[in-house]
C-alpha cells in the first residue's frame, strides 16, 4: 500500500518534524510505504488559500499512485467544517483512496467498505458536524455575554443595585435616631431594576453605615 503524508505548517511556532515524524511512525505501524512528503506553508485552510502541495496529492490520488493520504491532524487537511471533510472523503473514496488522521482515531471508523460504512460515515461525521456547530454556537454565547457583562460593567450595573445618596441619607439618619435594622427594612425603599421597588436589606445598612463612620461623617448611637 502507498502512501502520502500531507503537512501544513501554519505559524512559527509549528515545525514540519512534529508532524512528520509522528506520520511516519503511523504508516510504519500499518507496512504502508511512503512515496513522498507533502508540506504547505500557510496561514489557514480558509478562503482558498492556495496550497500547492495539497494539489499535488489530489493528483496522485486522481491518478491512482497512492491508496492512502496520512496527516497528523484533520484540521491540517481542511479547516472548513464537517461538510468540506465529507465532500473530500468522498471525493477521495472515489478514487479508491482513504484518508488517516493520527490524532483522530474515530476517522478509521468511516473507512469500513460497503453500504455499513456509509452508515457510520453519515453518522460520523454529521456527529462531527453538530459538535462544531455546538462549540461554535457556545463561542459565540460566550462573547455575547462577555460583551453585555463589560458593558454593564461600565455603567454600574454589575452586582447590587446602586442606591441613591438619598435613600443613603434616609438610613444614616434613622440610625442616628436609634432605629433599629428591622424598623428601617421596612420603612426605606428604593427603585431597583425595571423600576421595581425593593426594601433596603440589612447588607445594605451594614455597608452605609460602615462607610459613613470610616469616612468619620457621623456617628451613630450604639455604633
Amino acid at each position: 500500500m502507498k502512501v502520502a503524508i500531507y503537512i501544513r505548517v501554519s505559524t512559527d511556532e509549528q515545525t514540519e518534524e512534529s508532524q512528520i515524524s509522528i506520520c511516519e511512525e503511523y504508516c510504519k505501524k500499518n507496512n504502508w510505504e511512503v512515496v513522498g512528503v507533502f508540506a504547505d506553508h500557510a496561514k489557514s485552510a480558509y478562503h482558498n488559500i492556495k496550497r500547492p502541495e495539497y494539489n499535488k496529492v489530489i493528483e496522485l490520488a486522481k491518478k491512482k499512485q497512492i491508496n492512502h493520504i496520512v496527516v497528523s491532524a484533520l484540521d491540517r487537511w481542511t479547516r472548513k467544517g464537517a461538510k468540506e471533510l465529507k465532500d473530500s472523503i468522498n471525493y477521495l473514496g472515489f478514487y479508491d483512496v482513504q484518508l488517516h488522521s493520527v490524532r483522530e482515531d474515530w476517522l478509521e471508523t468511516i473507512n469500513i467498505p460497503g453500504g455499513i460504512g456509509e452508515v457510520v460515515k453519515d453518522f460520523m461525521l454529521g456527529m462531527v458536524a453538530w459538535i462544531s456547530e455546538k462549540e461554535s454556537k457556545d463561542k459565540s454565547d460566550r462573547v455575547k455575554s462577555s460583551i453585555v457583562y463589560q458593558k454593564a460593567l461600565k455603567k454600574g450595573k454589575v452586582g447590587r443595585p446602586t442606591i441613591s445618596n438619598s435613600v443613603k441619607q434616609r438610613i444614616l439618619t434613622l440610625l442616628q435616631d436609634g432605629k433599629s435594622y428591622r424598623y428601617i427594612i421596612n420603612n426605606v425603599t428604593y427603585k431597583a431594576k425595571y423600576g421595581k421597588v425593593k426594601n433596603v436589606s440589612a447588607p445594605t445598612i451594614s455597608e452605609v453605615k460602615k462607610s459613613a463612620i470610616e469616612k468619620g461623617d457621623i456617628k451613630i448611637k450604639g455604633g
